[in-house]
């Protein structure tokens, strides 16, 4: 579920460790071992700006899947 939430806020747009962060309420260790996860797996990039590392969704096509597991299972 928590690897989901963070694809879900990535296909809004790119986000810093400390944002995904603060919108899932976990650890900023935990999230980092997400991600590295995730991109190990090519499911998300992470990409240096000035002191941040930026991570969004790797795959165009993933974030088309997403969006339909979203509309599906998702309650707004």
């Amino acid at each position: 579920p928590t690897r989901l939430m963070i694809l879900g806020h990535l296909i809004a747009g790119a986000k810093t460790v400390g944002e995904l962060t603060d919108l899932c309420d976990i650890s900023q260790s935990q999230m980092s071992h997400f991600l590295m996860r995730l991109g190990y797996e090519g499911i998300v990039k992470g990409e240096k700006e000035g002191r941040f590392r930026v991570y969004s969704v790797a795959d165009a096509r993933l974030k088309k899947l997403i969006e339909t597991i979203q509309k599906l299972y998702c309650v707004e």
